[in-house]
């Protein structure tokens, strides 16, 4: 992993941010509060320029209508936000252009993991979470806009998944045993082969870890429907094109182990993901060798 220390620039006004050049054209990370607050509202990532990235979220939250999803999944939740409440909303980054997409993307689920220990939350609009009283828009594409599915959210009077409770971060493990290659205080089942996948029936729900035999450190992290994703990874070693082939393409030498949760929401697993990896590239300065490649 190179070097990248999350360092943070001053906290500038969000909007007309695309404007400002004390926030570089660089890639890196990026995250938003309201003014004066010390939990944080978003921690994000982009691969191009900061100053554009945070330039198209402020465009789209300071008009009259709720933006879509595209081009930043936030707009709806901050437009949302500016229109129920009087505040101010300001952005710092860290540029970290000598990192490759999976080490930002790391750092990235590191910095959120570090909020949520420290403030028991996530950032409040991360995992597509979104204001009380507000229905987050679609996205903005072709095909959306072809089907007729393409729309604006706004106000409403029901209580809706995305403004549920997040989950509490797990505790990390002190003192890894060496046969104890879990991270988070989480109740997983014994790590298994391929061929124990026909023991699960396809209804379970939660989080994955796949790993080499013999290694501490893990190859991917995942979370849905546990067998579906699982056999996903392991038909990905039958596909020399896929960039992920190298790390499945010998299964006999790959083991996974989970943790079933049948109750959680989809962005409550998210959050437990993101915890994993985050403490993952704490524990050994990488992010899981297959993570983020696609």
């Amino acid at each position: 992993m190179k070097t990248c220390n999350i360092n943070w620039t001053n906290w500038e006004p969000l909007k007309k941010i695309g404007k400002n050049h004390n926030i570089p054209s660089e890639s890196g990370l990026y995250r938003i509060r309201i003014k004066d607050h010390q939990n944080l509202s978003y921690i994000g990532e982009t691969g191009s320029s900061l100053r554009q990235r945070l330039g198209q979220l402020s465009n789209g939250i300071y008009k009259n209508y709720m933006p879509y999803r595209a081009p930043h999944t936030a707009g709806p939740a901050f437009w949302s936000l500016l229109q129920r409440d009087s505040v101010h909303l300001e952005a710092s980054v860290s540029p970290c252009t000598s990192l490759s997409k999976p080490e930002r993307k790391g750092f990235e689920c590191l910095a959120i993991y570090e909020h949520r220990k420290k403030f028991d939350i996530s950032p409040t609009f991360n995992f597509g979470r979104m204001p009380l009283g507000f229905r987050m828009s679609s996205s903005n594409d072709k095909k959306l806009t072809a089907a007729g599915n393409r729309f604006r959210g706004g106000p409403v009077n029901e209580l809706l998944e995305c403004h549920e409770k997040g989950t509490t971060p797990f505790k990390e493990i002190e003192n890894l045993e060496a046969s104890d290659n879990h991270i988070l205080n989480m109740n997983w089942s014994k790590w298994q082969k391929n061929r124990s996948l026909s023991n699960l029936s396809g209804s379970e729900y939660g989080l994955y870890i796949l790993k080499q035999e013999n290694k501490l450190d893990f190859l991917y992290v995942g979370e849905g429907k546990i067998k579906d994703r699982i056999s996903t990874h392991f038909k990905k070693g039958f596909n020399k094109e896929h960039s992920q082939y190298s790390f499945f393409k010998n299964t006999n030498n790959i083991s996974f182990s989970f943790y079933i949760d049948n109750d959680l929401k989809k962005f409550q697993r998210l959050e437990l993901e993101n915890d994993l990896i985050g403490c993952h590239l704490r524990k050994f300065q990488k992010v899981p060798k297959a993570q983020f490649l696609g």
